[in-house]
């Protein structure tokens, strides 16, 4: 594992451009965390990482572009409270869990068109964004456990899920004040037992395993 956490001086990751692009995280199991570095905003080294295990970007204030052109494999990706962040790239990545919250600034956020997500117990979570205006990616994403996009008070489209026929067991689109339709759903049947019909605003409790919300 590699953490880079509470460096109040840090400014720049150079220096790591071969170092991320190379063995230490070939193995899927490896840990990368870039945390509480609060004047940390030249992360481009990054876009050389190819693969990682877990990797945590979180809480650091002064970051404001996150570009991963590369990264394709990474089971885990938590990019969190770095709340003068505007724009998020991810190209190429194929899958695992995306946990995306409380980056106060965020106004775009790119993510591929193709791929799966929904290794066991992951899926999408992308909360609380108040000037997200720009969602992209996930278009012919086939498998996922769970997904909830909500809190984006700017956010007028969804990213359009044209592939996706099944939520295993959550399946939240909420408090998204300009969204005006469902049809990012076009192939969806079914949140887990609960049967889908496009055009239906339903607001349901759990219910065996599943748990549908869209208000």
């Amino acid at each position: 594992s590699l953490e880079i956490v509470d460096n109040p001086q840090l400014t720049s990751l150079a220096g790591l451009d071969s170092l991320v692009a190379q063995a230490p995280f070939g193995n899927f199991g490896s840990l990368l965390k870039i945390a509480d570095n609060p004047l940390l905003q030249d992360v481009s080294s990054l876009r050389r990482l190819h693969r990682v295990g877990t990797l945590y970007i979180q809480d650091n204030p002064s970051l404001d572009t996150l570009r991963l052109d590369r990264l394709h494999t990474a089971s885990t990706i938590r990019i969190e409270r770095n709340v003068s962040l505007r724009l998020v790239e991810l190209p190429q990545w194929t899958g695992g869990g995306l946990w995306m919250s409380r980056n106060d600034s965020l106004e775009t956020a790119s993510f591929p068109a193709y791929g799966s997500v929904g290794f066991s117990s992951y899926g999408i979570d992308i909360t609380n964004h108040p000037r997200l205006k720009t969602l992209t990616g996930f278009r012919r994403l086939d498998s996922v456990i769970f997904l909830n996009i909500s809190g984006h008070p700017e956010l007028s489209t969804l990213p359009r899920f044209e592939s996706l026929r099944r939520t295993e067991e959550q399946l939240s689109i909420s408090d998204n004040a300009r969204i005006t339709s469902l049809d990012a759903f076009p192939a969806l049947e079914a949140v887990g037992s609960i049967p889908f019909h496009v055009g239906e605003r339903p607001r349901l409790p759990v219910f065996n395993g599943a748990h549908l919300q869209i208000a």
